[in-house]
């Protein structure tokens, strides 16, 4: 028997042993969990009432804030209610159109060509009633006022998408539920601009009662397009509707006709008109808060934010929501968990909670919530700065870090198969570029500054830190504590509900609106290489602790798959799978012998077991907060086979589009080139390595194979699948590169 042989059976034995020994405890964590998992207490009884919608297009926050700072009623409403900021990603493009039909569909939706063509039915559309040009389109009389002539593109825009989309679900649930609705309103320039009839529509183009046409206009021949709404003439109108309509839709079109018109002001006469209309609106803000009846929910809402701040990071729209479950403070929801943020899907989720009306399944919002806070409107100031400054930063911040990574991984090689020694010079770079996630994530405890200031921190820290590492430590040692570390860091961040992930360059995005919280797949791929790579490492440099901490090592590992498949913790399925196969391979691979296929079965078991508590612990029941995977399992037990394969084509259309343009694709590439060339040159390093570092080698598999599971398993899994390699081939390069030119040495 060899040494190798005579220490795994050592092990296998302790295994044994030890796990008699604490199974119990094991159970015991187990149940523990059960017991933890909590649920988002934000959501609790409907209220009931009205609902009243107040929709200023293309208003931003500062323009609010500062307006209302004057301004009586303004001031009032934002006193008594929820503020916070709306992500508004819509089906394509941001528009006002696709804002509207998001709104209306409860998902991310497109409003088609002729989105702005909603009429009154006496209106004339060409030569003809908008009632005659109904029923001419649909082949059915219209059954209420107010009617959507562009319902049939709008539906054709949508079937494309790779999930399902309803234009008109939310005016078709509270027409089905006896629920009546009402619009009042318009954003007309020189041509009709109703398109926020599609917030109300139906599946068969009745939007409800209410007057959208020109007649609400006040001719003003100083104002953009020569006409404004009148909050004299709106009032009466507003107070008739509300007391008849269960919802009721404002559309403050003036914001929307100042910003059309934008590029012939000047920009002190723009500031002008600007107050002008802060103060007309503030009127009839003041109408409404009289007017409002007991029980009633008001939702003020911009469906879009300014045209210059269009493809900027501040990309997020202003919301103020009174009564209901939303008091003063900050708006929140299960969608997106982060104070003062919220989605657009939200809004309609709301309303139908508010109205007690069942919310079906391809409906993705949640309803909003507020949580206390004394000063929202200065608080969410500050953050929309920084999540500016991050969405404006983060593409060079990353960009260098894959240039950087795919120059390094390149030479390196080139010096080991070419055995160039001043490839070692590599060695503290190398550490560096395995410590720029782990500075990434603390680096918002510093100020915000200019992006070359914050490049040169970045990565001036982390070459600081990996020369000291490489100077006072040995290589082992070094990669060692990176890796711990960066899996302590993660770790701990997931259980604090990822304060700093929020706010890194490699977190999830409000304004992209991918993810709100958990782990994203950056930081989940360099979660799971650094668990793995520490582990090995451990296992593989201190054998005479081999025997102490296989355990601590099993229960660690074992508490992160739970972090990463707890709803309220990591709520990431992708990288449960990811870990689970990772961590599999590398005890099979470490224990297998010919002819031992129990060891396959057994991590086959194990793994099979472990996901099937983690989907019961995510399995959609009344009281329990579920993560985006207990919403799949839930839209497929309700919509059958074709949500399996919206689900499949939407995961392989995002993988295949991500791997052609994304720039991680780059270096995901050259790390899997890296270590196939290993293979074969140096002739024999692999399995030299193999039989000196079993460990370490049974590490590197684990990686690599997770880094294939996160590729085919997450919508953006080549992200996932880089970050995980980085923690895989930078190392194995490292000890390469360190028995090669050893060998040469002596």
């Amino acid at each position: 028997m060899d040494l190798f042989s005579a220490r795994r059976l050592g092990v296998e034995m302790g295994f044994k042993r030890h796990f008699i020994k604490y199974c119990p405890w094991t159970a015991g964590l187990l149940l523990f969990i059960f017991l933890l998992t909590p649920a988002f207490t934000g959501e609790g009884e409907a209220a009931g009432g009205k609902v009243v919608v107040v929709s200023v297009d293309r208003l931003s926050l500062d323009v609010l804030l500062d307006g209302a700072s004057g301004l009586e009623n303004l001031n009032t409403l934002l006193d008594e209610g929820g503020l916070g900021l709306m992500n508004v990603v819509t089906g394509g493009g941001l528009s006002s159109e696709n804002a509207y039909a998001t709104l209306g569909a409860g998902t991310r939706a497109l409003g088609g060509a002729n989105a702005q063509l909603g009429f009154h039915q006496e209106e004339k559309y060409y030569q003809d009633r908008a009632a005659v040009a109904f029923q001419r389109h649909y082949g059915i009389p219209p059954r209420e006022d107010v009617v959507h002539l562009g319902l049939a593109e709008t539906v054709r825009a949508n079937q494309a998408r790779p999930f399902r989309v309803v234009p008109g679900a939310l005016g078709e649930l509270l027409k089905e539920a006896g629920k009546s609705r009402a619009i009042l309103g318009n954003a007309d320039t020189g041509s009709p601009r109703r398109q926020s009839a599609l917030f109300l529509m139906d599946a068969q183009g009745n939007v409800g009662s209410g007057q959208v046409s020109a007649e609400l206009l006040l001719e003003d021949s100083l104002f953009p397009f020569g006409h404004r709404l009148d909050a004299q003439v709106l009032a009466p109108l507003f107070r008739e509707y509300h007391n008849e309509a269960d919802l009721l839709l404002v559309d403050w079109g003036d914001f929307y006709r100042l910003q059309e018109y934008r590029e012939y002001l000047t920009p002190e006469r723009q500031k002008e008109l600007l107050e002008e209309s802060l103060a007309e609106l503030d009127l009839f803000v003041g109408v409404v808060l009289e007017e409002l009846l007991p029980g009633t929910l008001l939702i003020f809402l911009s469906p879009t934010p300014p045209r210059e701040d269009w493809g900027t990071g501040r990309m997020l729209a202003p919301v103020i929501v009174r009564g209901g479950r939303a008091e003063c403070g900050l708006l929140t929801s299960a969608t997106t968990r982060r104070q003062g943020i919220i989605s657009n899907l939200d809004i309609p989720a709301t309303i139908l909670d508010h109205l007690q009306v069942e919310k079906p399944y391809y409906m993705l919002g949640r309803p909003i919530v507020s949580v206390p806070y004394f000063d929202g409107g200065e608080f969410l100031s500050r953050r929309l700065i920084e999540i500016a400054r991050i969405y404006q930063q983060r593409p060079p911040v990353i960009q260098m870090y894959i240039s950087l990574q795919v120059i390094t991984v390149l030479v390196v090689l080139l010096g080991i198969l070419g055995r160039f020694r001043r490839a070692l010079l590599f060695r503290p770079v190398m550490l560096s570029l395995l410590l720029v996630p782990l500075v990434l994530l603390f680096l918002p405890l510093l100020p915000p500054w200019p992006l070359p200031a914050t490049l040169l921190t970045i990565y001036g820290s982390a070459f600081l830190l990996g020369a000291l590492l490489y100077k006072f430590l040995d290589y082992r040692i070094s990669l060692l504590v990176i890796g711990l570390a960066t899996s302590l860091a993660l770790g701990l961040d997931l259980l604090a509900g990822s304060p700093f992930m929020q706010r890194s360059f490699l977190g999830y995005d409000p304004v992209l609106g991918a993810r709100y919280y958990g782990i994203g797949n950056e930081y989940m791929g360099a979660l799971v290489g650094s668990t793995l790579l520490f582990s090995a490492l451990i296992l593989q440099f201190f054998p005479s602790a081999r025997k102490r901490v296989w355990f601590p090592l099993a229960l660690y590992f074992l508490g992160v798959v739970i972090l990463l498949a707890m709803p309220v913790l990591g709520a990431n399925f992708g990288g449960t799978l990811t870990i689970l196969a990772a961590g599999i391979l590398m005890v099979v691979t470490l224990f297998w012998r010919q002819g031992r296929y129990i060891y396959i079965l057994l991590g086959l078991l194990s793994g099979v077991a472990v996901m099937g508590i983690l989907l019961w612990l995510n399995f959609p029941t009344p009281g329990r907060e579920i993560s985006h995977w207990g919403s799949s399992m839930a839209a497929i037990s309700q919509g059958g086979v074709r949500e399996i394969t919206d689900i499949l084509v939407r995961k392989a259309s995002m993988g295949v589009r991500l791997l052609r343009y994304s720039y991680w694709s780059r270096v995901f590439i050259s790390f899997l080139l890296a270590q196939a060339i290993l293979l074969f040159r140096p002739l024999g390093i692999i399995r030299e390595m193999r039989s000196q570092y079993p460990f370490f080698m049974s590490g590197i598999m684990g990686i690599t194979f997770g880094a294939v599971v996160a590729l085919l398993t997450n919508d953006s899994g080549v992200v996932a699948a880089a970050m995980a390699l980085l923690f895989g081939t930078l190392p194995l390069l490292y000890l390469v590169m360190e028995k090669v030119f050893e060998a040469e040495a002596h």
